[in-house]
């Protein structure tokens, strides 16, 4: 069972939980398994079944958002069905007529936008911004609704964490440490291109004295000192993508 919590901010987006299973009334506590993850362009946090949230976590390659779209087409058009595909190619395709226990409620923030998202894979939004799912979800959501500012992250991060830690003092199946996770709108803009001239600015100042040295060399050719500034250009490259 589970405790978590989404705020929506203008721009941004905060996403908690506790760390807490339970199964046959045992608490289970592992750091390698997390309710709430970042996983590329997303963040999301799964509640009720854990196959469904251990197939997301483990197995599911969440598509790369599509920037020439609106979010909710692209949640609507690519993310869920690429979750319903995984979640059916592992076998999880929960029967809630016989079982209504049965299925899972999500968290999926995507462009710093959360999407509240159930096992007939329907999702929705709330203006008020905020979202709470898991058994300990609706005192969770109470403790929000006390009040903090919306105009701060900061603000936002620490509400959520409380509010999970609320959520565990009354809920038996919620406990453990509580993780949280922000995403920004423009977390997921493409990098920008890194120009020679700026490169070549960054190597030097990153590399003075092993640029100046390479540079007294006697008998070096501007070629291989220009041969030098490139694996540095190189290097810069990889650390931007």
């Amino acid at each position: 069972m589970t405790a978590i919590v989404g705020i929506q901010g203008k721009g941004w987006a905060v996403i908690a939980a506790d760390s807490m299973t339970t199964y046959d009334d045992k608490p289970y506590f592992s750091k390698s398994f997390e309710k709430v993850t970042r996983k590329g362009d997303y963040v999301f946090a799964f509640a009720g079944d854990a196959i469904a949230g251990n197939i997301a976590n483990f197995i599911w390659t969440p598509p790369k958002f599509i920037k020439t779209v609106t979010t909710d087409v692209f949640v609507q058009t690519k993310v869920l069905p690429s979750l319903r595909d995984v979640l059916k190619d592992n076998g999880y395709e929960p029967d809630t007529t016989k079982n209504p226990d049965a299925g899972f409620d999500a968290l999926i923030c995507i462009n710093g936008i959360i999407y509240e998202v159930d096992q007939d894979f329907l999702w929705s939004r709330d203006d008020r911004g905020l979202y709470a799912v898991g058994s300990g979800g609706s005192i969770a959501l109470g403790a929000l609704a006390t009040g903090f500012s919306k105009n701060s992250m900061k603000a936002a991060e620490f509400a959520a964490r409380r509010a999970i830690k609320i959520s565990a003092d009354y809920t038996i199946s919620v406990g453990g440490d509580v993780k949280v996770i922000t995403q920004k709108g423009n977390e997921m803009a493409a990098a920008k291109k890194i120009t020679k001239k700026a490169a070549y600015a960054a190597y030097e100042k990153t590399e003075p004295k092993a640029q100046k040295k390479l540079e007294l060399k006697k008998g070096e050719s501007k070629a291989q000192v220009k041969k030098e500034v490139a694996k540095g250009m190189s290097m810069l490259k990889k650390k931007g993508k």
